[in-house]
């Protein structure tokens, strides 16, 4: 195949009864076989040899030419061998580019598709991040609109027992005076004196006071952020007044919870 030349070898012999020369170690091809059976089947050599060839040939003459109809054939399939192993190496070579085009854009999907999840990924961090820290705010500004109050009653010890005797001793009250005066002195001791600046309005006036005085009040609630201390002044211009005061003195104003 290719450039190498066959080193299929060919010889002659000559048939002893009929004076013929046998070619062996050749395969001849349909056409030479046809060309060869169009010579008449009778006659002498010369006529044989003469149908085949048209004219009477020598031996030589014939080897000469069985031999370039063998290098012809030999010629055919080595081109139609060339042209299927430029055909094989055609298609592997589209199949090749085929692959590598697919590879590619394999690998164009894959970045493609990673570039996009870490894109979500991203946009999902920054959306919990802001949600986050808008819920955040949110509850501080709730927390700070709607105060939670602790409450802490005065005397309480005191003031239960004091109406487990009144329960106990409906008919004789007298007997409950030693627990009452001593919640007397309870309350007295948890008053504090405060002072109330212009800008507290009370609950029974609704307008601010305009001067800063000194009351007496008992705390009642604390409220759990800044301790702020609510109060109740007993006396002040013949008013009961609910407002809030810091352990400091300082006074504000503030909603009155229900039930104080």
């Amino acid at each position: 195949m290719g450039g190498t030349a066959s080193t299929r070898r060919v010889t002659f012999e000559a048939d002893e009864n009929e004076n013929i020369t046998v070619v062996k170690g050749i395969r001849l091809s349909e056409n030479v076989i046809d060309r060869m059976k169009e010579s008449s089947p009778s006659g002498s050599k010369s006529q044989r040899y003469s149908g085949i060839y048209g004219a009477s040939v020598s031996d030589e003459e014939l080897k000469r030419r069985v031999a370039e109809e063998l290098a012809l054939e030999q010629a055919r399939k080595e081109s139609e061998s060339q042209k299927r192993l430029k055909q094989s190496r055609d298609l592997e070579r589209e199949r090749a580019a085929a692959n590598e085009q697919l590879t590619r854009a394999i690998l164009r999907e894959r970045i493609s598709s990673e570039e996009e999840r870490a894109k979500a990924k991203h946009l999902s961090s920054e959306f919990y991040k802001i949600t986050t820290e808008q819920y955040q705010k949110a509850a501080e500004e709730v927390e700070a609109k709607f105060k939670r109050y602790e409450y802490h009653p005065v005397c309480a010890d005191l003031q239960a027992r004091i109406l487990q005797c009144y329960r106990q001793n409906s008919h004789q009250t007298l007997s409950c005076s030693a627990l009452a005066n001593q919640y007397m002195q309870c309350v007295n001791h948890a008053k504090q004196l405060l002072t109330i600046d212009d800008n507290f309005c009370g609950l029974d006036m609704n307008a601010p006071l305009g001067v800063s005085e000194m009351v007496r009040g008992i705390p009642v609630f604390t409220e759990d952020r800044d301790r702020m201390t609510s109060v109740i002044a007993y006396v002040y211009k013949n008013h009961s007044l609910a407002f809030v005061g810091t352990k400091s003195g300082k006074l504000k104003k503030v909603d009155i919870p229900i039930g104080l």
